[in-house]
């Protein structure tokens, strides 16, 4: 197995101990133990870990190592509620303000995604299109808001789905942004997080009923 995909699966296992309740919040991954229950070398748990927190599972403290944030349904529920109203506002905000260039950008961030195989490059291709939606709102501080809440949460794009219903919501946002339609844009931004949030509880279902 290349280094890469061993990486990917040590990502997978140890997401999947945290969603299924083996690893608790408050709990610590030590890189030594974990190494020698998946038989790999340290590093590929090192990267993993990094991974788990920018999915918002994991966060390394200082002088105590990798501690499990964990997932909490209900506090995703809140999470996405909000996420669903500001993100909507935001980019219709946000459109009269986007140039040209910002919409041809947007336009190619899509296309370059429904290309990627790669998953890290499809990540960082994701949050930058969001981004670039966002960042031309004239509310800043809502703006540092939604930055907030994608970084410290889990990173939804993460989740195995229906890359085809995905890709899907990201043209019809797009096709609001080149049409100029701030209310279907806020409605198509609003469906897109409220469809990832039915997509992540389904996962998070379908994983720990697995593990029974």
């Amino acid at each position: 197995m290349s280094s890469g995909k061993l990486v990917v699966s040590v990502t997978e296992k140890l997401r999947n101990e945290i969603i299924v309740g083996r690893l608790n919040r408050g709990m610590r991954i030590i890189q030594t133990e974990w190494a020698t229950k998946l038989n790999v070398s340290r590093m590929p748990i090192r990267e993993a870990i990094q991974q788990l927190e920018l999915d918002g599972l994991v966060k390394n403290i200082p002088n105590k190592g990798a501690i499990v944030i964990g997932i909490d349904v209900d506090e995703l529920s809140e999470l996405f509620f909000v996420r669903r109203h500001l993100e909507g506002q935001l980019a219709a905000l946000a459109l009269p303000f986007m140039t040209t260039h910002d919409i041809a950008k947007i336009d190619l961030l899509f296309e370059q995604m429904v290309k990627a195989t790669d998953k890290k490059i499809y990540d960082r291709l994701h949050k930058e299109f969001h981004t670039s939606i966002f960042e031309k709102s004239p509310w800043k501080h809502t703006f540092e808001i939604i930055e907030y809440l994608s970084i410290t949460k889990m990173a939804t794009n993460t989740i195995s789905t229906n890359q085809y219903e995905v890709n899907e919501e990201h043209r019809l946002i797009v096709e609001a942004i080149k049409n100029k339609e701030p209310m279907k844009l806020q409605k198509n931004i609003e469906q897109h997080i409220m469809m990832t949030h039915t997509r992540l509880k389904e996962y998070i279902a379908l994983k720990q009923h697995d593990d029974h």
